[in-house]
C-alpha cells in the first residue's frame, strides 16, 4: 500500500484581531524590532515628562498649551510606528518621521526661546529627543525603504499577486494614512490658534470655528474612511467637500496671522511663524487628501472591498469584475 504522503499546512503569518489581519510580532525583521522598541521608549520617556509638565502646570499658561501640543504628536507617533509596522503601512511610517521631526523642532524652539522658565526636565526631555529622534528617523526610513522595495508581504497575502489590486490597495493605505495625518494638523492648529491668542481669550468666530470645526472634522475623517471602505461616492463627496472648506478656512488664517507677524514680540512671531507652517502642512495634505480620494473613487467597483473585507462585499456569482480579479490573485 503506497504511503500517503500529507501536505504540511501553511504557515501563517499574521493574526486576526477584530477581524483585521496584523502580522505576528515573531515576523518581524530585527531592525522593525529596533524601531518598534527605540520608538516606544523614547516615546514614553517624553510623554512620562509631558505629562508631568501637564499636571504641575497652570491651564492659563503657554507652557501647559505647548505641553499639550507636545502630548498630541506623541500619541500620534506611537500610533503611526505600531499601526505602521504591523499593518505594512510605508506611508505611516514616513508620517511618524515628520511628526518625530516636528517634536524635535518643538522642543529645541521652546527650550531656546523661553530662558526664564528653563527647568532640568526641560533639558532632561530636549537631550532625550535629540538622542533619540535622529535614530528613529534613520530606522523610520531603512523600513519604509524596505516596505516600499519589496512587494508588500502583508499586501501580497491580502490581494494576491495581481499587480493592478495591490496597486489599488497601496493608494487605499495612502489615503487612509492622509486621512490621519490630517486630523493631527487640525489638532495642531487648534492649539497652536489657542497659545496665540490674547490672554488665552479667542473672538467669537474663533469660538465658533473651534467649538464646531474641530468635532466635524473628526466626523469628515470618520466620513472619509467609511466611504473609502464602503465605496460609497455620496460620503466620498461630502468628504471632499468638508476638505475643501478646511483649505479655505487655511488660507484664511495665512492672511490673519500674516497681519500680526510684522507687528508681533518676538516670541509672539515664534507662534505665528509656526502657525503659518502648520498651516502650510495642513494645505498640502488636505490637497493630496483630495487628490487621492479621486484616486481612490476611481477604484470602486474593482473586487478591493470584497477581498478586504469580505463581511461587508457582496460577491458577484454571474461574473463580474470582482470574480476576474479573484481568479488571478496568485497569478
Amino acid at each position: 500500500m503506497a504511503e500517503i504522503q500529507q501536505i504540511p499546512r501553511p504557515v501563517e503569518r499574521h493574526i486576526t484581531i477584530c477581524g483585521i489581519k496584523v502580522r505576528k510580532p515573531s515576523e518581524l525583521e530585527p531592525y522593525e524590532v529596533a524601531f518598534v522598541v527605540l520608538g516606544l521608549v523614547s516615546c514614553l520617556a517624553a510623554l512620562g515628562m509631558t505629562i508631568e509638565r501637564l499636571a504641575t502646570t497652570p491651564h492659563t499658561s503657554n507652557d501647559f498649551v505647548f505641553a499639550f501640543l507636545l502630548f498630541v504628536n506623541i500619541l500620534f507617533i506611537i500610533y503611526y510606528v505600531l499601526h505602521g509596522v504591523f499593518m505594512e503601512r510605508p506611508f505611516e511610517i514616513l508620517v511618524s518621521l515628520i511628526t518625530v521631526l516636528i517634536v524635535m523642532v518643538y522642543c529645541i524652539v521652546d527650550y531656546a526661546t523661553n530662558e526664564k522658565k528653563r527647568s532640568d526636565l526641560k533639558l532632561v526631555r530636549l537631550i532625550v529627543v535629540c538622542l533619540l529622534g535622529p535614530v528613529d528617523i534613520a530606522l523610520s526610513c531603512l523600513v519604509a525603504w524596505k516596505f516600499f522595495e519589496g512587494p508588500g508581504n502583508l499586501i501580497f497575502r491580502l490581494v494576491g499577486g495581481n499587480v493592478g489590486l495591490q496597486r489599488m490597495c497601496k493608494t487605499y493605505y495612502i489615503f487612509t494614512a492622509f486621512l490621519g495625518f490630517g486630523l493631527q494638523m487640525v489638532i495642531v492648529l487648534l492649539v497652536l490658534l489657542l497659545l496665540s491668542s490674547e490672554k488665552n481669550t479667542l473672538a467669537d468666530s474663533e469660538k465658533w470655528i473651534i467649538g464646531i470645526g474641530v468635532p466635524l472634522s473628526c466626523v469628515a475623517v470618520l466620513i472619509g474612511r467609511l466611504g473609502a471602505r464602503l465605496e460609497n461616492q455620496i460620503m466620498m463627496y461630502a468628504f471632499m467637500v468638508f476638505c475643501t472648506a478646511q483649505s479655505a478656512y487655511i488660507i484664511f488664517l495665512f492672511d490673519k496671522t500674516g497681519d500680526k507677524l510684522g507687528s508681533a514680540k518676538p516670541r509672539k512671531k515664534i507662534l505665528y511663524g509656526s502657525i503659518i507652517a502648520a498651516g502650510a502642512v495642513g494645505l498640502a495634505v488636505q490637497i493630496g487628501v483630495i487628490s487621492l480620494s479621486v484616486l481612490v473613487m476611481k477604484n470602486f467597483g474593482k473586487g478591493l472591498k470584497e477581498i478586504l473585507y469580505p463581511q461587508e462585499g457582496r460577491v458577484n456569482t454571474q461574473g463580474d469584475n470582482y470574480s476576474s480579479f479573484t481568479n488571478n490573485r496568485e497569478g
